[in-house]
Parts: structure tokens; C-alpha cells; sequence
């Protein structure tokens, strides 16, 4: 036999109650699909299951907790699977097998979305849905998730808090968005240090000036780093304005380094005072030759990302990292590496 279950009005958590009065009603047979888990432990107390329980879920989508599932199979008797093609929302719980639009989370089972489905209890039914279950199961496409590595827990981990981070008024966070790849397309990084000395502020303003129109008074925001040709086998000039071209419409996120030994750089650190900019006129001209100085015009950005400690500290571990040293050091002799710029495709490459 069929029946119609649903929210309504009254009670949004309908569906939510009768499969939790299903599932803790000592089940044998326990098999769960659906794309979404987060927080089942609301909901659903598998203490009150000794059987095998089976979980089949996307455990690559942004919405399926990471950390319910790892913590899901720390249970014995807990198998979880994943593919990414699922869609539908499927309890088989020992004499009932429920077809729902409820996911396993708190909008799906708790007080949240309107849900619908239909409660089989006929013995044809739930066989039906049974061997539908282990067909899926037992596809080579369905991936234990015991079998993820570190690597991979630590990006589903990034994109779900990245996902979860916009309703609660707080910057993702820059390590965030490097595990996951999810650095915005428009950024570019400039690694930068402090020159020992620079020419007079003022003097490098009014050339400035004299060249281009409508620039701000103000002297706060420029900003100069220089290159010395004497440490560098070669700069060149032609290469840099190319550079420039190619990142010109970036937003430009910086982060400080430590004056540089020859090529490259010892250390990055994050400085609160120093935020994100977009630098605007750049200048290019020799000085008592033997510097290239770069001069830009800082323009005040709205923050998109929090560049957090978590962020350098994973820059600063792939530096020393010995397995890593012919990448940096191949950037470092790149066009863009010499300049510092390092677009956020090259970053993952680096820190990966």
C-alpha cells in the first residue's frame, strides 16, 4: 500500500517525524539516499541502529555536510558511498521504504522547507526499491568516501564553509578559497617587499602628475618597490609592461614578503594595516641606474575575502617545502614571478 505524507502549514516537520519514528524503530534494513546530509544527528539517532546502515549521497556538493559525514563514518557500522548524479531522496527503513523531497538536513526533515513524498509499505514495494538501491550501490561510479584523502576532505571542508559563510556576515576566508579553487577570476596576487630605500615620494607624484591627468592629491596611497638589476639577472623592461598589460583590470590582493636573498623571497606575512587594493598608474623609470622602480596608485577596494593567517601559513609551508622548491623557483624566473604577480591558477600550482 501507498500513502500520501506531507508537511503542511500546521506542521512543517511532518515528514521529518515519521521518518524519525521509522528509523529508531529498531531497523534491520537501513539504506539512505540522498545528495544532502548535515546535521542528521538532530533528527536521526543511528546509537538506536546496531545493523549495517548504507548512505548514498553527493559527497562532493557544496550542500552535503563534510563534517556530518565524517563524522558519520567513524560509526562501525556505517558505509557511505558517493556519486553525482543523485538527485532523488529515497528512507529504506526496514518495513517502509520513503520516497520524499526531503533531504537528510534540517530544512528537509526540520522546521524548514514544505515537504511532500509517498510511505510504501507493501512487501513488492520496498523489494522494488531495494534492488533499485543496490543496483546503485554496487556501480563503479558509486566512490567509497573512506577511500578520499587528506587533500580532498580538506577542499569539500573549504567549499562547504565557503557555502555556509555568506549568511553570517563574515569574509571567506582566503585558505578557504585556495583549497577549493574558488579564488574569484578577477584577482591577482603581488608579492611585495620593502625597498631599503626609494626615491622621495613627492618627487615620484608630481611626475606622475605632470604625465597623467585627474590623479588624487593625496600622497597616502602610492606605493613603490623596486628591483635591483644588480641581484637580478635581468629585468626586463618590455616583459614588465606586458605583465602590467595582462593584469591591469585585476584586483590586486598583496602580500608582503620579507626582502629577498637573489631570486624569490624567505617568507610571506599577512599585515591587517596593508588591505586589499586595486593599484591603478603604474610608472616604470631607471634610477641612479641601478633600480627599476614601479610606483602605483593605491585605490581603496571593497574587501571580498579575508586574507587569513591560515592563507600564509599555507604559502610559507609549500616555501619549504623541498618537493616544492623547482616550482617556486620556476615562477620566480617567469615573467609574472619576477614582478611578483602571481595569478590565482599559479597559486594553487604553488601551495597545492
Amino acid at each position: 500500500m501507498a500513502s500520501f505524507i506531507c508537511d503542511d502549514l500546521a506542521k512543517k516537520n511532518n515528514i521529518g517525524e515519521i521518518v524519525k519514528a521509522n528509523f529508531e524503530n529498531g531497523c534491520r534494513i537501513t539504506f539512505l539516499l540522498a545528495p544532502y546530509f548535515s546535521e542528521t544527528d538532530k533528527y536521526l539517532d543511528f546509537s538506536k541502529i546496531k545493523e549495517e546502515i548504507r548512505i548514498l549521497c553527493d559527497a562532493n556538493d557544496a550542500s552535503c555536510n563534510p563534517y556530518t559525514l565524517e563524522k558519520l563514518i567513524k560509526r562501525k557500522n556505517v558505509e557511505i558511498k558517493s556519486r553525482n548524479d543523485i538527485h532523488a531522496k529515497v528512507y529504506l527503513l526496514d518495513k517502509v521504504a520513503i520516497v520524499t523531497s526531503a533531504n537528510p538536513t534540517p530544512n528537509g526533515l526540520g522546521v524548514g522547507k514544505i515537504e511532500a513524498g509517498v510511505l510504501l509499505d507493501n512487501e513488492q514495494s520496498i523489494n522494488a526499491v531495494k534492488t533499485w538501491l543496490d543496483n546503485l550501490w554496487e556501480d563503479e561510479d558509486s566512490e567509497d568516501i573512506r577511500k578520499f584523502d587528506d587533500k580532498t576532505w580538506a577542499k569539500l571542508k573549504a567549499n562547504w564553509d565557503l557555502s555556509n559563510s555568506s549568511g553570517k556576515n563574515t569574509l571567506p576566508k582566503l585558505s578557504d578559497l585556495i583549497k577549493a579553487k574558488r579564488i574569484p577570476k578577477d584577482i591577482v596576487f603581488l608579492f611585495w617587499y620593502d625597498a631599503i630605500e626609494t626615491p622621495n615620494q613627492k618627487a615620484v607624484a608630481k611626475q606622475a602628475s605632470e604625465t597623467i591627468k585627474n590623479l588624487p592629491e593625496s600622497l597616502a596611497n602610492w606605493d613603490y618597490w623596486i628591483e635591483d638589476e644588480s641581484k637580478q639577472e635581468k629585468i626586463d623592461s618590455t616583459d614588465l609592461k606586458q605583465v602590467l598589460h595582462t593584469y591591469r583590470n585585476s584586483t590586486i590582493i598583496n602580500i608582503k614578503t620579507k626582502i629577498p636573498d637573489g631570486i624569490g623571497f624567505k617568507k610571506a606575512f599577512r599585515t591587517e594595516n596593508f588591505p586589499s587594493k586595486s593599484f591603478d598608474v603604474p610608472l616604470i623609470f631607471k634610477w641612479n641606474r641601478r633600480f627599476l622602480l614601479l610606483s602605483f596608485y593605491r585605490k581603496d577596494i571593497e574587501k571580498i575575502f579575508d586574507v587569513d593567517a591560515k592563507s600564509i601559513d599555507m604559502i610559507n609551508n609549500s616555501l619549504n617545502d623541498k618537493n616544492k622548491k623547482s616550482k617556486w623557483d620556476g615562477y620566480f624566473k617567469s615573467k609574472d614571478g619576477l614582478q611578483g604577480y602571481c595569478s590565482a591558477e599559479k597559486l594553487y600550482e604553488l601551495v597545492d
